[in-house]
């Protein structure tokens, strides 16, 4: 339950799925190219606390529609937890790939190993696209640090 109300695209409480991305064993939040935060973090930008990274400052659109802005693929592909994003160029004419640039003290097997997570994966481009959903449960209080 919330207090706040949903203030609009990229950058109020309204936000498109949920994205292992900074390297914390908890997700992130992405929506019209942007990943955002739940806890601030000046290190990463001076301006916007919570926005972890823009896509769009390296030349992609912000997503496929008009209402979603979806990108054109998320999940995690290259196998160390943390998920990739694919999207457009802005005109339209090659793809970007981008995988986080935050290291991590955290070790978890490729989400693609799980069941559930692979069939969400499946489930995004052929039908309404909705978020990757693991089949086990992962929050800061369950992972230990890698030694």
């Amino acid at each position: 339950v919330s207090s706040t109300y949903p203030t609009g695209i990229g950058g109020g409480v309204l936000y498109n799925v949920a994205i292992y991305w900074s390297g914390q064993p908890t997700r992130e939040m992405l929506d019209r190219a942007c990943v955002v935060s739940y806890k601030e973090n000046p290190d990463v930008n001076k301006t916007n606390k919570t926005r972890l990274v823009y896509f769009g400052t390296y030349g992609s659109n912000d997503g496929n529609h008009s209402t979603k802005y979806n990108p054109c693929y998320y999940g995690d592909f290259l196998g160390d937890y943390r998920e990739e994003v694919i999207m457009g160029s802005s005109d339209m004419k090659s793809i970007y790939i981008f995988s986080t640039n935050h290291p991590t003290e955290f070790r978890l097997p490729h989400l693609m190993t799980d069941h559930n997570y692979d069939m969400s994966q499946a489930m995004q481009n052929m039908g309404y696209n909705q978020g990757t959903n693991l089949g086990y449960y992962v929050g800061a209080e369950t992972l230990k640090k890698a030694e």
